[in-house]
C-alpha cells in the first residue's frame, strides 16, 4: 500500500524524469537543427567595395554555389592596405574565415608558423579541378617542410620590367615604344613629356613606391637576393652596382621633376595616382594580365615600354588561398575554389561583378567596363581572385590589347623557395626597418645617394644583414641539394 509520502516521491521522480526526456528531447532537437541548419561558408579576400556591393555579389555568388553545391557564400574585402592586419586581426581572435588568401610568401610562413593554416595534402587529390589548372612549379612555392598549405592562384608568373604610359600622349609624340628598351631611352622620353606638356607628371607611384623590381629573384624580402635572377650565391640587393646606379639615375630623375616629389608620402594605387596627378605612366610588372588590369583601373589605353626580357620567381606567387584549421567546413571551401579554378560564370562574378550592373559584356569570352556604375559598385583586383585565366577577358571597346612575347622567362634557380626567417628574426626585423628608412626614399630619388646609401648600407651591416644572408645562403642550399 501507498503511504503519501511514497507516493509523493514517486510524483516527484516522474517529474524530474520528464524534464529530463524534454531535455534529451530538446538537445536532440537542436542537435538535429544544427545538423541540418544551412551552410554559410565565409571567404576573406582584396578589395574596397561597400557592405552593400559585398551582400549583393554574395547572394549572386550564393545562387550558383546553392545550386550547383548545396551551401551559401558570404563575401568579405578588405583594402589591400589594410588586408594583412584585417585578416591577422580575425585569425588572432578565433574569428577566422572559412577560406581567405594571403598576399605574399611571407605571409604564407608566418601563417603556417602560427598555426592559422590547414594542411591540404590528403584532400587535393580529390579535386582535379583545382590541380590541373595550376602549373606544377609553382605548387613549391606553398610547400612548407613538405606539406601543401594554400592553393596558389593561376596567375601568369612571367613578367618583365617596365613602364606602362599613356597611349594617347605617346601618340601624340610620334613614339613607338618598341624601340624603346633602354633607361636613357626612357629617360628622354619623359624629358620630352615634361617639355610637350608641363602640367603633366612624367612618372607616378604605386603605394608609395616608385619600383616593384630591379628584376632580382627577391627570396621573400629581400635581404639577400640573386641578382638578376640567376644563379645560385645569394648577395646584398642593396650593395651592389646596379641598386646604387638605379638611385643615382632616380635622383638625378627626381631633380628633374620626372618624378612626383611626393611619392613616399601617398599610399594610392597608380591607378589613382594616374588620375589625381595627370600621369604620364608608372614602372610595374609587365606582363598582359597586369596591363589589362592596369588599363581597366586607369580608365584609358597604356602602352608599355620594355626594359628587359621576361623573368619569373617565386614573388609571382603572390597571393594564394588557405584553409582556416578551426574551419566547420573545409571542404565546402575546397568546392567552391573548384568552382572558381573552372566555371566562367562564377569567375567572372567575383573578378567583374554583375553583368549590367558592374560591367558589360563585348561577346561570350570579353568584357569592358559600364559607364555608369551603381553607387554599390563591386570593386576588387583582379589577381585577388583564384583564376582570372578561366574569367572573360577585359578589354576596352575597339581596342585590342597586343599580346607581349612572355615565353622562355628566365627562370630563378629558386623558383619555390621559401625563407624561414625564424632562426635570424631579431636581425630580420632589425634590417626591415633600416629598409623602410631608406629604400624607397632613394628609389623615389627622395634622398641623395651620394650621402644617404653609405648610411643605409652601414645601418644593415650594424642591424646583421650579412647574418641574414648567411642563413638564407644555408636554406637555399639545402634546398638546392634536396
Amino acid at each position: 500500500m501507498l503511504t503519501k509520502k511514497r507516493l509523493w516521491k514517486i510524483c516527484i521522480y516522474g517529474v524530474l524524469l520528464c524534464l529530463v526526456l524534454a531535455g534529451c528531447a530538446s538537445v536532440s532537437d537542436v542537435s538535429d537543427t544544427a545538423q541540418k541548419s544551412p551552410v554559410t561558408l565565409r571567404l576573406l579576400t582584396v578589395g574596397s567595395s561597400g557592405e552593400e556591393a559585398c551582400q549583393r555579389i554574395s547572394r549572386a555568388l550564393s545562387a550558383i554555389t546553392q545550386k550547383e553545391l548545396g551551401f551559401s557564400v558570404e563575401l568579405e574585402q578588405a583594402s589591400l592596405i589594410q588586408y594583412k592586419d584585417v585578416a591577422a586581426q580575425q585569425l588572432l581572435l578565433n574569428n577566422a574565415p572559412d577560406l581567405f588568401c594571403y598576399i605574399n610568401l611571407e605571409t604564407l610562413s608566418n601563417y603556417v608558423e602560427e598555426g592559422y593554416v590547414y594542411p591540404l595534402d590528403g584532400q587535393l587529390k580529390n579535386y582535379s579541378g583545382i590541380t590541373r589548372n595550376v602549373p606544377s612549379e609553382v605548387w613549391s612555392c606553398v610547400q612548407i617542410e613538405g606539406a601543401t598549405y594554400a592553393v596558389p592562384a593561376n596567375n601568369h608568373v612571367n613578367y618583365s620590367k617596365g613602364f606602362l604610359a599613356r597611349a594617347d600622349i605617346v601618340q601624340q609624340m610620334g613614339i613607338n615604344p618598341a624601340e624603346i628598351d633602354t633607361w636613357e631611352e626612357l629617360h628622354e622620353v619623359l624629358l620630352q613629356v615634361k617639355e610637350q606638356f608641363p602640367d603633366m607628371i612624367p612618372v607616378v607611384g604605386h603605394f608609395g613606391q616608385v619600383h616593384q623590381t630591379l628584376g632580382q629573384d627577391p627570396l621573400g624580402d629581400n635581404l639577400g637576393v640573386l641578382l638578376n635572377n640567376k644563379g645560385t650565391t645569394i648577395e646584398n640587393l642593396f650593395a651592389s652596382e646596379q641598386y646604387a646606379q638605379m638611385c643615382q639615375f632616380m635622383h638625378q630623375w627626381y631633380e628633374e621633376d620626372l618624378i612626383l616629389k611626393d611619392i613616399i608620402f601617398t599610399d594610392e594605387a597608380a591607378a589613382r595616382m594616374m588620375n589625381l596627378y595627370n600621369g604620364f605612366g608608372f614602372f610595374t610588372r609587365i606582363s598582359d594580365n597586369n596591363i589589362s588590369a592596369s588599363i581597366r583601373s586607369v580608365g584609358q589605353e597604356l602602352v608599355p615600354f620594355v626594359l628587359s626580357e621576361p623573368i619569373a620567381n617565386s614573388s609571382s606567387v603572390n597571393l594564394g588561398w588557405c584553409v582556416s584549421p578551426t574551419s566547420q567546413y573545409k571542404q565546402q571551401a575546397l568546392q567552391l575554389l573548384e568552382l572558381l579554378y573552372t566555371e566562367q560564370a562564377a569567375a567572372d562574378l567575383c573578378i567583374y561583378g554583375e553583368e549590367n550592373t558592374d560591367y558589360v559584356r563585348l561577346d561570350k569570352n570579353t568584357v569592358t567596363n559600364k559607364q555608369d556604375l551603381p553607387q554599390d559598385e563591386w570593386s576588387t583586383i583582379p589577381w585577388a581572385w583564384p583564376n582570372r585565366v578561366v574569367a572573360s577577358t577585359w578589354r576596352l571597346p575597339e581596342k585590342e590589347v597586343e599580346k607581349l612575347p612572355t615565353k622562355g622567362a628566365i627562370r630563378s634557380p629558386a623558383m619555390g623557395f621559401v625563407f624561414n626567417s625564424v632562426p635570424v628574426q631579431t636581425a630580420v626585423n632589425r634590417c626591415l626597418a633600416v629598409v623602410d628608412k631608406y629604400h624607397e626614399a632613394l628609389m623615389s630619388g627622395y634622398l641623395d645617394p651620394q650621402d644617404a646609401l653609405p648610411r643605409f648600407l652601414a645601418e644593415l651591416e650594424e642591424a646583421g644583414i650579412e647574418t641574414v644572408i648567411a642563413e638564407k645562403q644555408r636554406q637555399l642550399n639545402r634546398w638546392l641539394n634536396a
